[in-house]
């Protein structure tokens, strides 16, 4: 039997645990950073964005250097998508 739950940042830390898969909604800065670090300890993310780009307000290499890194951590991005 498979669990859903959804959690909110203020909640996190009450997990109880690592989930094995976790979507990540919001490709801002604090869902980038969110995403990073449960995909380091393990967890599959995916990271959903109604946003077409990740931090639109930050020079392009920095972010493609960015986004190298986190897929390469086995984050998968769902941009541009509701």
């Amino acid at each position: 039997m498979t669990t859903i739950a959804l959690w909110d940042t203020d909640h996190l830390s009450s997990l109880g645990g690592l989930p094995k898969e976790i979507i990540v909604v919001g490709a801002g800065v604090v869902g980038l950073e969110y995403a990073s670090f449960m995909a380091a300890l393990g967890s599959e993310v995916t990271l959903i964005d109604q946003r077409p780009v990740i931090l639109e307000f930050v020079d392009r290499e920095i972010v493609e250097a960015l986004s190298y890194h986190l897929r390469q951590l086995g984050i998968t991005f769902r941009l541009g998508k509701r």
